[in-house]
């Protein structure tokens, strides 16, 4: 009875922890407290800041699916936006072919009316007058060459974890967390870690994790989205020099 309760607990964590989902959260009005958006109407977005929660621990079992959930949920996925970012910037090089640069101009038709000479009424009468009226209307095609308007493909440029519902940890959830971090640094997106457990953070810091990322890691989620809203008014975040993925 008792190895079958112990297997049955093992199994419901499982279970539970494979479909758990990440969902967006937001701020309350007038208050500091962050929920799903889907279940409350009365929250506040912050511009170019995403905050998401994964109502479960990070572990070897559900690593993978963590960060699938994190790409469906923030419709970014960090490979597919560098190769965006990557054509935005050869589209935008001054030293680019003529031909990729007509890609870039901004082509206006419009219609003006050119002058016609006058047609006395005897080369109207001898059937000489090869113009009409409506034959005066002609389209000029007007090719403005310049760089296309510095438009941001990322819709947001902080991402936050709430991991308040991390109740644990392993070294695999650790790395995945890594990777995260350091996959959404390739397109200019700074990813916050808040509402880190002390048991999680312990495990963090026997990882080594905290060494190179404690700057990232807050208290509570509200503290990380005042240091992102800092950290977004001392920069003016221009796209990212986007290579190949080291």
């Amino acid at each position: 009875g008792l190895v079958a309760g112990i297997i049955f607990a093992c199994f419901t964590v499982v279970i539970r922890s494979q479909v758990a989902k990440v969902t967006t959260i937001e701020k309350l009005t007038e208050l500091d407290e962050y929920k799903p958006i889907k279940l409350y109407t009365k929250t506040e977005s912050s511009p170019r800041i995403c905050i998401v929660s994964y109502n479960a621990p990070l572990y070897y079992a559900n690593s993978e699916l963590f960060l699938k959930h994190i790409h469906r949920e923030t419709t970014v996925k960090p490979e597919k936006m560098r190769k965006v970012l990557k054509r935005l910037m050869t589209l935008n090089d001054p030293m680019h072919s003529n031909k990729k640069k007509l890609h870039d101009s901004k082509i206006v038709e419009m219609e003006t009316v050119t002058p016609q000479p006058q047609v006395d009424s005897s080369q109207a009468a001898n059937g000489d007058m090869s113009k009409t009226n409506a034959d005066r209307m002609v389209t000029h095609r007007v090719s403005i060459i310049g760089p296309l308007p510095n438009l941001d493909p990322r819709p947001f440029l902080y991402l936050i974890i709430d991991c308040a519902p991390f109740t644990f940890v392993d070294p695999v959830g650790i790395k995945m967390l890594k990777q995260l971090i350091e996959d959404y640094k390739t397109v200019g997106i700074t990813t916050f870690l808040g509402g880190v457990r002390d048991n999680v953070w312990t495990t963090m810091e026997n990882s080594g994790f905290t060494q190179k990322y404690e700057r990232v890691i807050f208290l509570t989620v509200h503290d990380a989205v005042l240091a992102a809203e800092e950290d977004k008014r001392k920069k003016n975040h221009p796209l990212p020099e986007v290579g190949a993925k080291k």
